[in-house]
């Protein structure tokens, strides 16, 4: 009995292309190796929200207040907004 594997051109993932704009992977949470100063003689290592473009590979980031949902979200829009156009919402298609 002998299979044969799918050639490169039939893998689905290997035909994607990505439009500039349309896709952006976003990778929380990297966190700081050393102690940044966060203010009134207090240090830390708060989280660092990472952001890719799926194009061009513009890679930005972001400091967060925290982990929480508010935070994240906010921290996905000001990354998004800074790239400097306007965010659209469209549905994910298979």
């Amino acid at each position: 009995m002998s299979f044969d594997l799918p050639t490169r051109r039939s893998v689905p993932v290997s035909r994607r292309t990505h439009r500039p704009g349309e896709l952006a992977q976003c990778d929380p949470w990297w966190f700081p190796d050393i102690d940044i100063p966060l203010g009134y003689g207090q240090t830390g290592r708060p989280p660092v929200l990472v952001m890719v473009s799926g194009y061009s590979r513009v890679i930005t980031a972001r400091m967060l207040a925290s982990r929480k949902t508010g935070d994240l979200i906010d921290g996905h829009w000001r990354l998004l907004t800074a790239w400097g156009h306007q965010v659209t919402l469209e549905p994910v298609s298979a």
